[in-house]
Parts: structure tokens; C-alpha cells; sequence
């Protein structure tokens, strides 16, 4: 008998099987590599984000005053919770801002760091607001600007070293004088759970 060509079916279904294994091993590796990196790109975006926060609120207080003889001058550090955990408040007067307009704005601003809890979230969404026009210019107040720095908060607690202990709060309204320190913790969450924590000791006020 003739040799004819081509393969049996016994053999068609084994060569198929054996592709089906090489795509599924080569699919999987290549989810497993994606999901890698998006976790990598997520925590490359979490560590930017927080030095991003301490770099920002240190150049914040070390600008803080109250002003020498000018009621408007304030720091008021509040003490707040949501869901068990902290979404401290900060608001404080100093120098540094940059001039707007001639004439109707100044260096001077009114600084604010606070958290909002968006509706349906775990994860809290973290602003800061500065205002120059903080000396009587009702006109131009609407023009405050305010920016979200990070909407993947899941704590942020402020801590003011005042008369060698550190408090919870802090209000310059009577006491007519700054905190020497302020201790900021935070902790950053991805879209996948994962958690970032950072800590920093503040100076305020320049030349501390």
C-alpha cells in the first residue's frame, strides 16, 4: 500500500491541545506581568503623591504668621474623625502666596488643608485652598483657589507641638502664638487596596 499523506485525527487533537497549553501558560504570564506592573505603577503614583503632601505642607508652614498686630491673623488645627479614622483640619495665615493682581492681592493668603468624604467612598478625597484676599477685599474672596491634591486618603492626622507637649488641636485665636512643630501622619490606598503610610515632624514658621 501507498503512503498517504496527512495526519489522523488523534493526531490533529494533540497537536491542538498542546497549542491550547502554550496559550493559556503564554496568556497567563502575560496577566501576571500586567498586573505587576499596574501594581508598580500604582505605588510609583501613591510614594509621588506623598512626598508631594510633605513637600507641600512643609513649604506651607514655614511661611505661617500671625501677623504682628493684625486680628486676621490665625492657626487653627482641628481635630476631626470619619469612619474611625482621622480627616484632621488645618487653616492658617502666612506669607509666601504669589500676587495676583496689583494692587488687590498680596504675599500674604490664608491657607487651608481639609478632607472631604465623598458619598459612597472608602477613600477620602484631600484639599488645600488658599485665599490672598483676606484683608477685607469682599469683592474679590470668590477668586480663593482651592485644588485636590489626592482623592486616595484613607487617614490624615495632624498632631502640634505646643509648650513641649504635642495636643490634638491647636487654636492661636487666645494664645496669640504658633505651634513650634506639627507631626503629620497619613496613609495613602490604591484602587487595589494596597496601603501607603508616611510621618513627618514639621518645623513652623521660618527660622525653627
Amino acid at each position: 500500500m501507498r503512503n498517504r499523506g496527512g495526519f489522523t485525527l488523534v493526531e490533529v487533537l494533540i497537536a491542538t491541545s498542546i497549542l491550547v497549553i502554550i496559550a493559556t501558560m503564554v496568556f497567563e504570564a502575560f496577566a501576571v506581568t500586567l498586573t505587576a506592573g499596574k501594581g508598580l505603577e500604582q505605588r510609583a503614583e501613591l510614594y509621588h503623591t506623598a512626598r508631594f503632601i510633605i513637600r507641600k505642607l512643609t513649604e506651607d508652614l514655614s511661611s505661617a504668621s500671625l501677623y504682628a498686630n493684625n486680628t486676621l491673623g490665625s492657626f487653627t488645627g482641628v481635630d476631626k474623625n470619619s469612619g474611625g479614622e482621622n480627616m484632621d483640619e488645618l487653616r492658617f495665615t502666612g506669607f509666601g502666596g504669589r500676587i495676583v493682581f496689583t494692587g488687590t492681592a498680596s504675599d500674604q493668603a490664608r491657607v487651608t488643608w481639609r478632607v472631604e468624604a465623598p458619598a459612597g467612598s472608602k477613600r477620602f478625597t484631600l484639599m488645600r485652598g488658599e485665599n490672598h484676599f483676606i484683608t477685607g477685599f469682599d469683592e474679590a474672596k470668590e477668586m480663593a483657589e482651592e485644588m485636590e491634591v489626592t482623592d486616595s486618603l484613607k487617614s490624615f492626622d495632624l498632631k502640634y507641638y505646643d509648650n513641649a507637649v504635642w495636643v490634638e488641636g491647636f487654636d492661636a485665636i487666645h494664645l496669640r502664638r504658633l505651634p513650634r512643630a506639627v507631626a503629620l501622619s497619613f496613609t495613602l490606598e490604591d484602587e487595589d487596596g494596597r496601603t501607603l503610610s508616611k510621618k513627618a515632624v514639621i518645623p513652623v514658621g521660618p527660622g525653627l
